[in-house]
């Protein structure tokens, strides 16, 4: 929220100088100095052209990065990076920057941290954003027709894709909406999605949602829950389902 003036003999491709070399070069405090046509200064005063691919660290002078129409900081605030989707580099076809600045295609087979960029999204019609997890915010392909996780329709607190008929608890801590809004079979236990039922084959389910066959060898702690314990050849002992004529 303040403003700095740049006297105009300082100025060169967009950046303010300390001085001007000989050749015309921006020069910093430290003395380092870049050519016109190597314009981008990274944070040791290394020197590039604005149509390299290379990720260039520009951590602490970020501003340094606006002197190249065609690039900008990447989310983490490290790296002046390539536009996405850029026609003519190897980004053309990948529209998508992650939060540190890696370009990814829209039907890429990951769901993509977006984590301070996270109007990248809205350039990928097939992905949906989700936010709040503990590793940040994700444009997800989560259940979308055609993609490899078409039939995993949950996306959990560290951007993993989860069946709804997946015997295990999930964690959605953060994005807890989903669960039941998403798969009807399952049900919120604080930051926990579980299945509410299991199969035929597999009835009993434990305290951490897990299903086991009737003919189970071990105990199944089922909490103390009768409804839980429903095969004909087991009973309830405390909190856990055991076969009939065992000892928990």
């Amino acid at each position: 929220n303040s403003w700095m003036c740049c006297l105009k003999e300082s100025i060169v491709s967009g950046l303010c100088c300390t001085h001007v070399g000989e050749n015309g070069e921006c020069c910093d405090s430290n003395n380092k100095c870049c050519p016109a046509d190597k314009p981008l200064r990274d944070k040791d005063g290394n020197c590039y052209v604005c149509d390299d691919e290379t990720q260039v660290n520009v951590e602490g002078t970020v501003e340094n990065c606006a002197v190249c129409s065609n690039r900008l900081v990447s989310g983490s605030k490290k790296h002046c990076v390539l536009k996405c989707g850029l026609k003519g580099t190897s980004n053309e076809n990948k529209p998508l920057m992650d939060t540190n600045g890696k370009c990814h295609a829209c039907n890429e087979e990951v769901n993509v941290n977006v984590t301070k960029v996270t109007d990248n999204c809205n350039k990928c019609s097939n992905r949906y954003l989700v936010t709040g997890t503990f590793s940040g915010d994700y444009c997800a392909l989560c259940g979308v027709a055609g993609s490899t996780v078409e039939d995993k329709k949950i996306l959990d607190t560290w951007g993993v894709c989860q069946s709804c008929d997946a015997s295990n608890l999930i964690n959605v801590h953060g994005i807890e909406s989903s669960c039941l809004s998403i798969c009807p079979n399952r049900t919120l236990v604080g930051d926990k999605c579980y299945r509410e039922y299991c199969s035929e084959t597999v009835p009993l389910e434990d305290i951490d949602g897990k299903c086991h066959p009737c003919n189970e060898p071990l105990p199944i702690d089922v909490g103390g829950d009768e409804t839980k314990c429903s095969c004909i050849n087991r009973t309830l002992d405390g909190q856990y389902c055991i076969l009939n004529g065992s000892k928990n």
